[in-house]
């Protein structure tokens, strides 16, 4: 250091260290696979009919030449909501297939709850580039996102669930 030079508190650090910072998830396909796994882990612990095959419980595998099938929902920021297919085989196999995606609940798809009674998926869009968010609704009885209507909420809305008697509500949170 030279005399009479002042010392700085946050030297610019070399452009390798500055990559290293980036967010894990800049690219929407990344963020769509991530999403997808972290959804199928979910579904696969908390759904109560969820195959022992699937899951692979020791003692309990899959019967020789059976294939399962199921269908994978999936949000992304990129303001698309996503149907896939993933067909699991007792070899071991995996394929996933797209089936349906939707912009219906553009721009910023936050959270996906499935009503599989009533074949209904629910979609909260924040609204991150908007003055409002709103809730999206798609039949899903085929596996295909068919929008049956949209309602405009406050900016923001990042999860729903349903409630009340027989399941007949929703409550979104802010």
């Amino acid at each position: 250091m030279k005399a009479g030079s002042v010392p700085t508190s946050n030297p610019t650090p070399p452009q390798s260290l500055r990559d290293r910072r980036r967010p894990l998830f800049t690219a929407p396909s990344v963020l769509l696979i991530s999403l997808t796994l972290i959804l199928t882990i979910t579904l696969l612990h908390l759904h109560p009919d969820a195959s022992p095959a699937f899951l692979h419980i020791p003692g309990r595998p899959p019967a020789p030449g059976a294939a399962e099938s199921f269908i994978l929902y999936a949000s992304s920021y990129s303001g698309t909501v996503t149907a896939l297919n993933l067909t699991l085989t007792s070899d071991g196999n995996a394929t996933l297939r797209l089936v349906s995606e939707s912009k219906a609940c553009a721009p910023s798809p936050s959270w996906l709850t499935l009503d599989a009674n009533d074949s209904v998926l629910y979609c909260t869009n924040e609204g991150l580039m908007a003055d409002h968010g709103s809730v999206s609704a798609f039949n899903v009885s085929n596996g295909r996102l068919t929008l049956l209507g949209q309602v405009d909420t406050v900016i923001g809305p990042v999860s729903a669930v349903k409630y009340g008697d027989e399941g007949r509500g929703l409550a979104v949170a802010q």
